[in-house]
């Protein structure tokens, strides 16, 4: 007769320990696997095409923006450029469009003499070159006629009350200015780390940043746009 092997409260717990690793192991080796394959890809050939095309479309944004508004002095450039997991969704948030996708970003730091309105209208001038005029009447604070009203009016109502505050745009990207009415100056806008296991990551004058003291030192206002693209994603397999 053969005798039933026999395990002690020692050994089952080993078992059930093991036991529990075998799904994490999978688990671990499948997530480790998906990590290796989206970093390959973000440094892959058609990457960096991807990449370069970006770059330079954003950079023609910026001169046909330069050659309009003729007021304003380029002080800096910052980029930043990131390849990012798309959210997998669960009861709480909705899966993301794309299982990775890859964003450059420039900040374009500027410095202007002269009076608001001025600096204004030659904003708007180089959103037009860049086919983006700020159009609109005084009722609507996104358009040209709007930011003039507002300052001639010390940001004021007749009433008393604060009017909303103007916004211009170029290319879609809201632009920032040195505010003397509200007394708010442009700060600067942080460049992300890069991490040595990012897929893809680079940030240019990011230590640097833009010197806003040595252009507030020469001019009478500093100004700030941001122009941003998806240049590359991947889709889901299911």
């Amino acid at each position: 007769m053969t005798s039933k092997p026999r395990f002690g409260g020692k050994e089952l717990a080993i078992l059930v320990v093991l036991a529990a690793l075998v799904p994490v192991t999978y688990l671990l080796a499948d997530s480790g696997a998906e990590e290796d394959e989206l970093q390959e890809s973000a440094r892959s050939t058609e990457a960096a095409e991807a990449r370069a095309a970006a770059d330079r479309s954003l950079k023609r944004t910026e001169s046909a923006f330069a050659r309009g508004a003729t007021r304003l002095k380029l002080y800096s450039t910052t980029t930043s450029d990131m390849c990012m997991k798309g959210n997998e969704g669960d009861v709480k948030t909705e899966k993301s469009e794309h299982r990775m996708e890859c964003h450059r970003t420039k900040h374009f730091y500027y410095g202007a003499n002269g009076v608001i309105s001025d600096v204004l209208k030659s904003i708007d001038d180089g959103a037009a070159a860049v086919g983006d005029r700020n159009t609109g009447d005084e009722k609507s604070p996104g358009s040209l006629v709007y930011a003039l009203m507002y300052y001639q009016e010390s940001g004021k109502n007749k009433d008393g009350s604060n009017l909303v505050y103007p916004e211009l745009t170029v290319a879609g990207e809201r632009v920032e200015w040195d505010d003397k009415v509200k007394k708010t100056l442009v700060e600067r806008t942080p460049v992300p780390e890069c991490h040595d296991n990012d897929w893809y990551c680079e940030r240019t004058n990011g230590v640097a940043q833009a010197p806003l003291e040595e252009i507030r030192a020469a001019h009478d206002f500093v100004i700030k746009w941001s122009a941003s693209t998806t240049y590359f994603t991947l889709d889901w397999d299911h």
